[in-house]
């Protein structure tokens, strides 16, 4: 078992977390639905030269479609909102020689979060520990980084950390306190898994497709196709770094992309099954810009109103 003793009673808090629109302020009015039609939200990145948050669009510069049919644009939001972080950090065998840089990116992180942000902290190896759990308080969590072993010499078991982290996702939603606010998942690891049983393609990927929860990963490498592929598939990024100097733009990267989204809702045209996986393409008129957002969304299993979605860039 990954998640047993003190982590299975702190994953109501730590590990039920999404990236949700929360009580946004909309554009445009949301319209009332009846209870059979599912609303669906999708948060979505649009961003100049692949770096610069793209600012000041409207409703009308968005289109989307979900399983190829174009839908209507119902409603509309974008307001910067704060953020709780998972930070999932590898202490596995294969960082050794990047603890220092584990340290100083943690420390980094904790220290350009912005004021109403809140986080928590995982190390993982073969198995996930919690050593901070979700707080605002940057010296607590500062504190809990002392905590944390030099030495790293436990085996990697990322697929399975991951797998256990999304299913728990799935099961209990994101716990947001007061006012609007989104979930993301940093994972501070070099991509590289060495005991897990669990296959990223069929389960991993599978798992993370049955939550709205993008990933985040901060590379200690230079190429990670396993990071890229989690990070495009749930509409995150990954930010690559071999110094601590790269970590602070990494951050405010990560922290201004989060909190500044645009959500897009519409009522689908067609009455979504139970179980079904609905791929879906957002797309602005504006050009010269690129949008990335999740790829698309399972309908629960059993009827909901509301399923949010997020989603990766057009032709990805």
């Amino acid at each position: 078992m990954l998640y047993a003793g003190p982590l299975s009673r702190s994953t109501t808090l730590l590990f039920a977390l999404f990236l949700g629109a929360g009580a946004l302020r909309a554009e445009t009015i949301a319209p009332t639905f009846s209870a059979e039609v599912a609303v669906v939200n999708v948060h979505a990145t649009v961003t100049k030269d692949n770096s610069t948050a793209c600012d000041g669009l409207s409703a009308s510069d968005f289109r989307i479609s979900e399983n190829g049919e174009p839908q209507e644009v119902a409603f509309f939001a974008h307001e910067e909102v704060p953020v709780t972080y998972t930070l999932l950090v590898d202490i596995s065998g294969s960082m050794r020689q990047r603890a220092r840089l584990v340290f100083e990116a943690l420390e980094t992180f904790i220290t350009t979060m912005r004021p109403g942000d809140r986080a928590s902290i995982v190390l993982f190896g073969t198995t996930a520990k919690v050593v901070q759990e979700e707080t605002a308080d940057r010296q607590a969590l500062l504190a809990a980084t002392d905590r944390i072993p030099g030495d790293f010499n436990d085996g990697t078991a990322l697929y399975e950390v991951l797998y256990g982290h999304f299913r728990e996702v799935e099961a209990r939603g994101c716990s947001a306190d007061k006012g609007p606010r989104r979930c993301a998942l940093v994972v501070f690891s070099d991509g590289k898994d060495e005991t897990s049983r669990r296959a990223f393609q069929t389960e991993v990927l599978d798992a993370a497709r049955h939550t709205d929860l993008a990933a985040y990963p901060v590379a200690m490498t230079w190429h990670s196709a396993f990071l890229e592929r989690l990070a495009r598939e749930t509409g995150g990024r990954v930010s690559y770094v071999s110094h601590g100097g790269e970590l602070a733009d990494a951050y405010r990267a990560i922290s201004a992309e989060v909190s500044s989204q645009y959500t897009i809702g519409y009522a689908p045209k067609a009455l979504p099954l139970p179980g079904a996986w609905h791929p879906l393409r957002v797309t602005v008129t504006k050009k010269g810009v690129a949008v990335r957002h999740r790829a698309g969304y399972f309908t629960p299993a059993r009827s909901a109103r509301v399923v949010t979605a997020i989603a990766p860039e057009p032709g990805e």
